[in-house]
C-alpha cells in the first residue's frame, strides 16, 4: 500500500467518501452496493496479500494443540509453542488459555518450563471465577425475585455445562439475556440499586438504538444485559427459539437457564469466529470440549436450521471446516454439504468479508453495525450520516468530519508508532 493510500485511509476518507455514496439512500441502500463497495476498497495489495486474521495463528494453533490435544500430540504441540513463544510475551487472547493449558498439562503428566507461573496464573482464575460467579448468582437471585426470565449467555453456561470446573475458562463479564418487554424495568432497577453504566451516560433511548448495555454493580460485577442475542439479527423474534429451547441450569444454588447445547454451540461459534484486536481464541477451546463432550450429542440438525434461519451458513460452514480440519474434530461431512447448499445472501456475504479479516481502517465494523441497526427504531429513515452521528455522540456532519479526522489522525499515530490499538 503506498504512503499516500495509508495516509487517506487513516484520516478516515474512506469512511467519508462512503457516507456520501451511501447517505442518500437512506434505510433502503441496496446490499449488492454495499457489497461492491467493501469489495472495492478491499482491493488493494495490504489485504490482498494478508490472510483472513480471524483464524488463529499458527502459534496460537500450537498452543490450543497444547491445550486439548492429549498425550504425544499435546507434548508435541507444547514443544513447538514453548519454542516460538516466551510466556511473559503471550497475548491477552492467548492468556486466556493458560489455565485450560495448564490443566491439561497437569492431567497427561507433561512438564512445561513454565509450570509453576501456570498454577499461579490457573489458581488466579479460579479464584475471580468463583468472585465473579458468587456476585452473578447474587443479581441472578434477585431479577428472579422480581419475576424477570433471563437465559445465561456464553461465558457462564460454558463453564457450568460444558467445563464443569470454575477455573478452566477465564470469565470477564456475564452476559444475560432478556426478554425485551421486561428490558426497560430491569435498567430502571439497576439504575435505582446502584449499578452504573460502564461507558459513562446512558443512552438517551437505549431500547430504540442498541441491543446490549453493559453494567458494574456496586460490588464489582461487570454484566453484559442483552435483549437481543446477536448485534447484527436485532429482531426479537430471531432469539423466541432460543427461549424455547432453553434448559435449566443452577448457579450457586440459584436456578437460572441457559442455551440448549446446540445453540450453546451455535452461539460460541457465531460469536467467537470474527476478527478482533484481542483474537478470541476461546471459541475453539469450547467447541472442542462440546464436540468431545462423553455425555452429550450434537443436534446437527438444529445447528443446521439455526445457521439457515439466522443467515449464518456461510460463517458456520467456515468455522466446522476449519474445526474439523485443524483439530480433527467430528465434524459430519454430510452437515458441511448442508450448509454449503445454503445460499448466502448479500448482508451475510458483507459480513463474512468484514468479520473474519482485519477490518478497513476506521470503517468495516461501523458499516456492518450501520447495516444492521439501521433497522432499530431511533435510526428510522436518518440514514448513515445520522447513525454515525448518533454513534460517535456529535450533532452535526460538521462534527462528523471532525471526528472523523481526529480518529484518522489517532490511528495514523499509532500506526507510525507501532502500538497496538488494543491490548
Amino acid at each position: 500500500m503506498s504512503r499516500c493510500s495509508l495516509i487517506l485511509q487513516n484520516l478516515g476518507v474512506t469512511r467519508i467518501i462512503t457516507c456520501v455514496i451511501l447517505a442518500p439512500a437512506a434505510r433502503h441502500v441496496p446490499m449488492a452496493a454495499s457489497v461492491a463497495v467493501i469489495r472495492f476498497l478491499l482491493m488493494q495489495p495490504d489485504f490482498l496479500n494478508n490472510p483472513p486474521t480471524a483464524w488463529p495463528s499458527p502459534e496460537d494453533e500450537f498452543l490450543l494443540k497444547a491445550a486439548l490435544f492429549q498425550g504425544a500430540a499435546a507434548q508435541r504441540a507444547l514443544q513447538e509453542w514453548e519454542a516460538r513463544v516466551e510466556l511473559d510475551r503471550v497475548d491477552f487472547g492467548a492468556f486466556r488459555l493458560l489455565p485450560l493449558l495448564h490443566h491439561n498439562l497437569k492431567k497427561n503428566g507433561i512438564a512445561s518450563r513454565d509450570a509453576e507461573r501456570l498454577a499461579g496464573i490457573a489458581r488466579r482464575a479460579w479464584a475471580e471465577n468463583q468472585l465473579i460467579l458468587n456476585r452473578a448468582s447474587r443479581a441472578l437471585a434477585e431479577l428472579a425475585r422480581l419475576e424477570f426470565p433471563v437465559l445465561l449467555l456464553k461465558g457462564v453456561p460454558l463453564i457450568v455445562e460444558v467445563y464443569r470446573d470454575t477455573g478452566l475458562r477465564t470469565l470477564g463479564d456475564v452476559d444475560i439475556l432478556v426478554h425485551p418487554a421486561d428490558a426497560a424495568a430491569i435498567l430502571e432497577w439497576l439504575t435505582k440499586n446502584g449499578w452504573r453504566y460502564k461507558l459513562g451516560s446512558l443512552p438517551a433511548d437505549p431500547l430504540a438504538s442498541t441491543t446490549s448495555l453493559n453494567f458494574i454493580s456496586p460490588e464489582g460485577l461487570d454484566l453484559d444485559l442483552h435483549w437481543a442475542i446477536f448485534f447484527n439479527r436485532p429482531e426479537p423474534q430471531n432469539d423466541l427459539p432460543f427461549w424455547k429451547a432453553a434448559t435449566p441450569m443452577n448457579l450457586n444454588g440459584v436456578p437460572a437457564l441457559g442455551p440448549g447445547w446446540a445453540d450453546l454451540f451455535f452461539i460460541a461459534c457465531t460469536q467467537g469466529f470474527r476478527w478482533d484486536p484481542v483474537l478470541p481464541l476461546r471459541w475453539v477451546a469450547d467447541a472442542y470440549w462440546m464436540l468431545t463432550h462423553p455425555d452429550r450429542e450434537m443436534d446437527w440438525g438444529r445447528l443446521v436450521w439455526q445457521a439457515r434461519r439466522l443467515e449464518q451458513g456461510l460463517l458456520m460452514r467456515t468455522a466446522l471446516s476449519y474445526l474439523k480440519t485443524s483439530f480433527e474434530l467430528p465434524v459430519p461431512r454430510a452437515v458441511i454439504n448442508q450448509l454449503q447448499r445454503i445460499r448466502p445472501g448479500g448482508y451475510e456475504r458483507l459480513e463474512r468479508i468484514v468479520f473474519l479479516r482485519r477490518p478497513l481502517p476506521l470503517f468495516g465494523l461501523s458499516l456492518v453495525k450501520y447495516l444492521t441497526e439501521r433497522r432499530l427504531p431511533v435510526y428510522g429513515g436518518g440514514g448513515l450520516l445520522a447513525y454515525l452521528r448518533s454513534l460517535w455522540g456529535v450533532r452535526s456532519n460538521l462534527q462528523l468530519l471532525r471526528e472523523a479526522l481526529s480518529r484518522g489522525l489517532t490511528q495514523l499515530r499509532r500506526a507510525k508508532g507501532g502500538r497496538p490499538t488494543s491490548t
